[in-house]
């Protein structure tokens, strides 16, 4: 197991199990601050609680851990991303760290009409090529970077 994903997975509860089923999908305990959050800023800066969140992608215990930005939103996105039953369900295994066959999710042939699946197919390509997808899959975790709100 990758020590960071160990250390940090042995001692904490995985919150994400908590989120409710039905939009908004918001922990509990962070509720009210989003809703305040999204009261206070400009429409293309609130937190888009229609959808289900991404904090991270793919294996827990990845030997390869990239550190993305927060990604982008689009109307376009949001359609599929609340549309597709398929999709829905891995994404909720993911969350949940369930065992998946590609535990990266968004490389999954199934979900090929995700915007997430095009985007990483061309980051990966070279990987893919090498490796395949299965393997590359298997072997990467992207953590996102959120907005962190303040009170």
């Amino acid at each position: 197991m990758n020590p960071l994903a160990s250390s940090v997975l042995g001692r904490v509860q995985n919150p994400w199990l908590s989120l409710p089923e039905t939009p908004p999908f918001v922990l509990p305990g962070g509720k009210q601050i989003i809703l305040d959050f999204n009261h206070k800023v400009k429409p293309q800066h609130r937190m888009h609680l229609n959808i289900l969140p991404e904090p991270y992608t793919g294996n827990p215990e990845a030997k390869i851990i990239l550190l993305n930005l927060n990604p982008g939103f689009y109307e376009s996105n949001a359609r599929f991303l609340t549309g597709d039953a398929y999709f829905q369900k891995t994404s909720r295994a993911n969350l949940a760290h369930a065992c998946q066959e590609y535990p990266f999710y968004l490389l999954d042939p199934r979900n090929s009409r995700s915007p997430g699946y095009d985007w990483y197919r061309k980051k990966f390509r070279r990987l893919i090529d090498h490796c395949g997808p299965e393997k590359v899959a298997e072997e990467i975790d992207a953590i996102q970077r959120t907005a962190r709100i303040e009170n």
